[in-house]
């Protein structure tokens, strides 16, 4: 989801750029400005964009000789936005609209003006279900679009202890406040697992014998392992560490400060996919749509390239014993209907010596390939995925050198960023979501039952999706009437008043009487799930209430 502020022109203010020339000017031919930088900070309501205008000076010097100069200064603009807030990506589009010049009359000092047009666009990371197919809906329509979007393989969240005990420079007498946040968390993705590091930052603010207070900090480092069995070591994980709970205890006299902190490590675990998604629909009503911004796929291409390479041994080899090679130092560039791809092979070699002892050395094989692509053009993105097929290598007789030859399996994609309206679902209304299953329900099992979902910090002040399901379901006759029994598992994703999103989840036991007589092949599905915020809402929910319509079909 994203929103998108009208563009608008800066221009800094005439006289705050001077520029000193060395030696002087007698005439100004031409300054030229282009944008070397454009960074984007979100705050509350707000954007704040900071960038650095690069400037090329051509003057006729005061010795009649052509010159040239050079010189940088920074700019800064806050942007207006509303329901915008920390946690969201922020980026600018920027160019140079206009330079104005004007030299001093000594010829010695140009004061410079530069008009800078900016487009930026705040962007909020969802989740969301969207329609792929809707072949089986009769006399409905689909528009499809082939899009490339990061799809959640897993998830999962785990609870850590962080101890730590530190040295407080005046002995305390006791404590009176302690906090913790996580910082420098970095996640490396493996097979069916996330491990989690970082740093927690924690501050034990104390009073001494005198009553006077003292702050004292630490950076604590930790490391958890979390469990997700779909992880997959060419995936990507997003990572939320949550401080629960500080505590802190004094020992040694006050001289030795022991803290415990409960951690919350929810971890995403993510994959690039291509999908086939639903963005316009004719002869249905209640379509409901979400803007967003995607990448479309433009193509993709697989090479198969060979690198060959002789080396020199450090020493002479009686006979080699392996070489493993990988591919390090990877980078493209997306040209007119082609994708140059370069990087380098390294490889460590093992051999034996005329010693018969074990040697290792390393070696690098830089490569660079030109693949095909038509459609690609700069600009767009690409994602390069290379793997090393086949690895072969001879000693040459005198045992002084190696010859090896590497096959190298390259899987291009080129994508282009667009903005797209993706349908989510059908037939369904503002607050309320439709739920799968067939059409036709059976006949007097229709009920509804509500309840309240509770909220962990933080709390909400929008709902961003929300979906149901049964588990269990089951009809049964009881003292001559049918009651329909089963659980109903809640997942909501709601927004914070930081802009990011939360997920919380519950599940809901429910036995209602329904009208109809007991029949096979009866199955429960939720129809319709409806939900709102309470009264006062605005400064955040610690609930949300719900409805949902279960029938059988």
């Amino acid at each position: 989801d994203h929103d998108l502020t009208p563009s608008l022109e800066v221009s800094t203010e005439p006289g705050q750029v001077r520029v000193d020339l060395d030696p002087g000017a007698v005439k100004v031919i031409d300054v030229q400005g282009s944008l070397a930088a454009a960074l984007v900070e979100v705050v509350e309501e707000a954007a704040l964009v900071r960038g650095e205008v690069f400037l090329q000076i051509f003057y006729v010097g005061e010795d009649g000789v052509i010159r040239y100069q050079h010189d940088r200064f920074e700019f800064q603009e806050a942007v207006a936005m509303a329901a915008v807030g920390p946690g969201m990506a922020g980026e600018a589009f920027a160019c140079v609209a206009g330079v104005e010049h004007d030299l001093s009359p000594e010829g010695r000092t140009l004061k410079v003006e530069v008009c800078v047009r900016l487009d930026v666009k705040v962007t909020r990371t969802v989740e969301l279900e969207v329609v792929t197919d809707l072949a089986a809906v009769p006399g409905v329509e689909a528009v499809r679009d082939r899009v490339k979007v990061e799809q959640v393989a897993g998830r999962n969240f785990v609870r850590h202890l962080c101890e730590s005990a530190c040295h407080l420079p005046v002995p305390a007498a006791r404590v009176t406040r302690v906090a913790g946040a996580a910082d420098q968390v970095v996640a490396q993705v493996g097979r069916g697992q996330v491990v989690v590091e970082g740093l927690l930052r924690e501050e034990v603010f104390y009073a001494d014998g005198a009553g006077r207070e003292h702050h004292h900090a630490a950076m604590v480092p930790f490391t958890c392992i979390v469990e997700v069995p779909e992880a997959a070591p060419d995936m990507r994980a997003q990572v939320e560490v949550r401080v629960d709970d500080v505590r802190c205890d004094l020992r040694g006299g006050g001289a030795e400060a022991v803290s415990q902190a409960v951690l919350t490590v929810g971890v995403r675990v993510t994959e690039t996919v291509t999908l086939d998604v639903v963005t316009a629909v004719a002869g249905a009503a209640g379509v409901r749509q979400r803007r967003l911004k995607v990448e479309r796929l433009v193509g993709q291409a697989s090479r198969q390239a060979m690198a060959e390479k002789k080396a020199i041994l450090v020493s002479r080899a009686l006979r080699m014993v392996d070489v493993v090679c990988m591919v390090t130092d990877l980078a493209w560039e997306v040209i007119p209907d082609q994708v140059i791809v370069q990087g380098r092979i390294h490889q460590q070699v093992f051999f034996v010596d005329r010693h018969r002892v074990e040697r290792h050395q390393t070696e690098e094989i830089p490569f660079s390939y030109l693949v095909e692509l038509p459609g690609a053009l700069p600009g767009m993105s690409a994602q390069v995925r290379p793997r090393i097929k086949h690895v072969s290598y001879a000693l040459a007789p005198e045992g002084n050198a190696f010859t090896e030859k590497v096959v190298l399996d390259l899987d291009i994609r080129v994508a282009e960023t667009v903005e797209l309206n993706v349908v989510t679902g059908l037939a369904a209304q503002d607050g309320a979501a439709a739920g799968g299953g067939q059409d036709g329900a059976a006949p007097g099992t229709g009920f509804t039952i509500a309840g309240t979902l509770p909220l962990q910090k933080p709390p909400a002040v929008g709902v961003a999706e929300a979906r149901a399901a049964l588990e269990g379901t089951r009809l049964e006759r009881r003292n001559g009437e049918v009651v329909a029994t089963g659980v109903l598992r809640l997942n909501l994703y709601y927004v914070a008043p930081n802009g990011l999103i939360y997920h919380r989840s519950a599940r809901f036991p429910f036995s209602r009487p329904v009208a109809a007589a007991q029949g096979e092949g009866v199955a429960l599905r939720v129809r319709e799930l409806r939900w709102h915020l309470p009264e006062g809402w605005r400064r955040g929910a610690r609930e949300v209430l719900w409805e949902a319509v279960i029938e059988g079909s």
